[in-house]
């Protein structure tokens, strides 16, 4: 099992080198939504910078 932070992570580092126009994190946890590409992006605009420190 992989924390959120890694995925986002991954599919950040695969942009621009790759489409993730239709990527989704899913966590597994129903009471939890999928995060699509613009959350994704949205969430690496804003935390990116800590997420690569870990």
């Amino acid at each position: 099992m992989h924390s959120l932070g890694e995925a986002i992570r991954f599919v950040a580092g695969a942009y621009p080198n790759y489409d993730i126009g239709t990527v989704a994190i899913d966590c597994g946890d129903p009471s939890i939504p999928r995060f699509g590409s613009l959350e994704v992006r949205a969430l690496w605009r804003e935390y990116g910078e800590r997420l690569t420190e870990e």
